[in-house]
């Protein structure tokens, strides 16, 4: 499965960390697009391996044609 998932602006490591996980485990995805403007944080959130079989292919979309709203449309109706 591939997923976009959406830029969260002023991310922070240890308060949305566990939510990250939380989806990641749940939807046990392969690749997940996010923009090239994602802070650090938010990138090695979505990078780390926490309880899957493998760590998910992180694909950075330049952020002139990566969307907040069609990334988040895709999201709510998975």
């Amino acid at each position: 499965m591939q997923y976009i998932t959406p830029y969260l602006p002023n991310f922070g490591k240890k308060l949305e960390s566990p939510l990250i996980d939380l989806v990641k485990y749940q939807a046990q995805p392969v690749i997940i697009y996010t923009s090239t403007k994602s802070e650090e944080a938010f990138l090695s959130a979505l990078q780390r391996n926490d309880g899957m079989d493998s760590a998910p292919t992180l694909k950075l979309m330049k952020s002139s044609i990566f969307s907040y709203e069609q990334a988040w449309h895709r999201f709510i109706f998975l």
